[in-house]
C-alpha cells in the first residue's frame, strides 16, 4: 500500500468531518470489511470513505457496495441526498462492484434481500435508522455471516450521532421477533 493511501486511510479513521462517521470507517478497517451494505446513501460521502478504507486491505475490484436508499425520492426529508444515476455515477469511479436499490428499506429488502449475500458490515443511516420496524429486521440474517456486524447511527437529543453495534446473534433475535409477529 502507498505511502498516499496509507495517509488517507489515518485521515479517514482518525481526522474526517463529520467525526460520527469515524467509528463506521475504523471498523470497515478493523474488520477488513469487503463486503459493504448500507441503508441510507444520503449524499454518498460515508459510502466513498468506507469504499476507500476497505481499498487499504482489498483491491478495489474485490469490494461490494450495496446501498439501499430513497434517492430522488427522498427529496422531501430534509436529509441530503443524490440521485440515483448521480450516485452510481460516483460509486462506480471508486472501481467498486456497486449495486444501488432505490425504495424504502422494507421494499428494497423484500425485493433483494435473497440476492444481496452476506455482508460484513451492515451500515443503517441516522436519516432511515427509525424506518427500521420489526419487519424489516425479518430480513437482515439473510444479508448476514456469522461474523457479521450491523452499525446504526442514531441522532441523539444533544444533536450528536451515536453508533450502535449489533452482532450478527443480536439481529437473529430481532429477526425472530419479528418473524413472530409476523405470524401472529
Amino acid at each position: 500500500m502507498s505511502t498516499v493511501a496509507r495517509l488517507r486511510c489515518f485521515f479517514l479513521t482518525h481526522l474526517s468531518l463529520p467525526s460520527s462517521n469515524r467509528p463506521v470507517y475504523q471498523t470497515v478497517r478493523k474488520r477488513k470489511s469487503r463486503a459493504i451494505l448500507e441503508i441510507g446513501v444520503g449524499n454518498a460521502q460515508r459510502a466513498l470513505g468506507m469504499i476507500a478504507v476497505a481499498s487499504c486491505a482489498w483491491p478495489p475490484s474485490s469490494i461490494r457496495y450495496t446501498g439501499i436508499d430513497l434517492f430522488e425520492a427522498g427529496t422531501d426529508s430534509g436529509r441530503p441526498h443524490l440521485s440515483l444515476k448521480e450516485a452510481h455515477r460516483l460509486l462506480r469511479a471508486t472501481g467498486a462492484v456497486v449495486r444501488l436499490v432505490p425504495g424504502s428499506p422494507l421494499d428494497a429488502l423484500r425485493q433483494t434481500a435473497n440476492n444481496i449475500g452476506p455482508a460484513d458490515l451492515i451500515v443503517v443511516s441516522q436519516w432511515l435508522a427509525s424506518a427500521l420496524n420489526p419487519e424489516v429486521w425479518f430480513y437482515f440474517p439473510r444479508m448476514m455471516h456469522a461474523d457479521s456486524l450491523v452499525l446504526i447511527q442514531k441522532s441523539e437529543a444533544s444533536g450528536r450521532i451515536k453508533t450502535d453495534r449489533l452482532s450478527a446473534d443480536q439481529v437473529r433475535q430481532l429477526a425472530g421477533r419479528a418473524s413472530w409477529q409476523r405470524a401472529a
